[in-house]
């Protein structure tokens, strides 16, 4: 017999033990599995149940999400509207602001014209020469502004 032959029937042999080693704890082994396969089997079933309500409750959320989403956007939206008139207005502001400082230059100058003229008529009035053709204007302008005021 060859090395090689007697190599063939040692694993033979240890295969057979290795097989009656497997059969003699299958007998042991094969009902702790099925118990542990019934036991991950009511364990599955009892996630499915649950599974529904979670379903629920996540469906739920992820309605509010999408609600909450909404209504962000429509902010955003009308804040960015406000924004834009906010910016219409300030510039609007800004003009105005410019227009009313024009009108205050405006109105001094005139009000210093205006006492220009009021010194003018004076001095024309308080003139020796009463027959002046300007002096018959400046009295023709104060009977004109005291019947304004008598009105």
């Amino acid at each position: 017999m060859t090395d090689k032959q007697l190599d063939e029937i040692k694993e033979c042999y240890d295969n057979i033990m290795s097989r009656d080693k497997f059969i003699d704890h299958a007998r042991e082994d094969i009902p702790g599995l099925i118990a542990e396969v019934e036991r991950l089997k009511a364990g599955n079933n009892a996630l499915a149940a649950n599974g529904g309500k979670y379903m629920k409750i996540a469906e739920y959320r992820y309605e509010l999400f999408e609600k909450v989403s909404d209504e962000l956007e429509k902010s955003e939206l009308e804040n960015s509207v406000l924004q834009s008139t906010i910016n219409k207005l300030a510039e609007q502001n800004k003009r105005l602001i410019n227009r009313n400082s024009k009108l205050q230059e405006e109105n001094a100058t005139l009000k210093k014209a205006l006492e220009l003229s009021e010194a003018c008529i004076t001095d024309i009035e308080n003139s020796p020469y009463t027959g002046n053709s300007a002096y018959s204007v400046v009295a023709k302008y104060r009977q004109a502004q005291e019947q304004e005021a008598e009105k």
